[in-house]
């Protein structure tokens, strides 16, 4: 068994202040919904301190090492999947009375399924370095066009430039009279 370490420091200095009844603290506020920083930040526990926990905690389980560290970053883990757990089944129970419920779940587990078509995410992470001209061109096209809403603001700006550009350059370039 990997070693404990309830005292558990990293070089000089005193050891740390995290202790059992603060992990079950933040894992508590963490499982009924807040965010981690504003959870530790509630009990009042410095951002950096909570940032320097959690790093450690991260380390120590890759490591394999149980430490005070390695049991804050697994309650926290465990606090946000149960705060999932709790409003999905939330939603689940309303979904009985509530179609819309129903839908909600649908749509964000199955965006391609279950999502109009102007509402499904844009395309646009596929790897583009795969893709021809032409596709390229129709991709630029449909962001102008707004068909891919999900885009910043600014970007249908952006792909018009970008198309005008891909319209003007060359599809092959001619390495002898580049000058090089």
């Amino acid at each position: 068994m990997a070693p404990t370490r309830s005292t558990y420091r990293i070089g000089p200095g005193k050891p740390t202040s995290l202790n059992q009844n603060i992990i079950d603290a933040v894992a508590e506020l963490v499982s009924l919904g807040l965010s981690i920083p504003i959870a530790v930040k509630a009990l009042g526990i410095p951002r950096k301190t909570s940032d320097d926990w959690t790093a450690y905690g991260k380390r120590d389980l890759a490591r394999g090492v149980d430490s005070i560290y390695a049991q804050w970053w697994s309650a926290l883990e465990e606090g946000k999947a149960a705060c999932e757990v709790t409003l999905l089944k939330r939603i689940v129970d309303a979904s009985l009375y509530d179609w819309r419920a129903a839908q909600f779940v649908l749509q964000s587990r199955y965006p391609e399924r279950y999502l109009p078509p102007d509402k499904q995410p844009n395309k646009l992470g596929d790897d583009l370095s795969t893709k021809s001209t032409e596709e390229l061109k129709q991709m630029l096209a449909d962001v102008a066009a707004g068909k891919m809403p999900k885009l910043k603001a600014g970007a249908a700006d952006l792909a018009e430039d970008a198309s005008e550009e891909l319209e003007e350059t060359p599809a092959v370039i001619d390495v002898e009279n580049t000058g090089s």
